[in-house]
């Protein structure tokens, strides 16, 4: 992951069940396949619409240019490294002098339902605090998002306030939750440490 005075990242982080890698230029076809899911679509903020295997390729690209600046960290999600992704999980916006990041994650409609999205952005909050050094993560959703609500809750953010018609998705003025979580308020993960 992130070294915060080197922008270096770890290539592999494993949780309990799960293997988070670095995106790569083979991971475009599945990103696009999940970025063009109707609920990823409709209910996220951040992922480039549409998304096509060349918008994923130029995607896949910006992250691993934030990832080398020490701005970002960008994962795909998988069961095992040899497997298709299950989702995306990032760090992203890491300020350094602030020391803030943005924590966002998408999940293809087969992953879901299974806690996959709450481990990976556990393993991805828990890094931000213990090795990045942050004292904040913030997170944003749709508000009519509620799964997202839900995996927000689990990990341990606080909901603090609602920005209104924030977004547009399509033609329609979207409000959008804001949550965060102080490095106070985090709680260690149940299961064995990262590696």
């Amino acid at each position: 992951m992130i070294d915060p005075a080197g922008g270096t990242a770890r290539a592999v982080v494993r949780t309990r069940r799960l293997t988070l890698t670095i995106l790569a230029a083979d991971d475009a076809d599945r990103v696009a396949e999940i970025g063009a899911q109707v609920d990823v679509a409709a209910m996220t903020i951040s992922v480039p619409q549409p998304m096509t295997p060349a918008v994923a390729h130029d995607w896949i690209s910006h992250q691993r240019e934030a990832m080398a600046a020490g701005t970002a960290a960008t994962y795909a999600v998988k069961l095992r490294p040899d497997l298709p992704a299950l989702g995306i999980v990032s760090l992203h916006h890491i300020d350094r002098e602030h020391r803030c990041a943005e924590l966002s994650f998408w999940f293809s409609d087969e992953a879901r339902g299974q806690g996959y999205a709450s481990e990976a952005a556990g393993s991805l909050v828990q890094y931000g605090f213990a090795d990045v050094g942050l004292h904040r993560i913030e997170a944003y959703h749709i508000a009519r998002n509620i799964p997202s609500a839900r995996v927000l809750l689990r990990v341990g953010f606080r909901f603090e306030g609602t920005l209104r018609e924030r977004v547009t998705k399509g033609s329609q003025r979207e409000d959008v939750k804001l949550w965060a979580m102080l490095r106070t308020d985090a709680r260690p993960l149940a299961g064995p440490p990262l590696t």
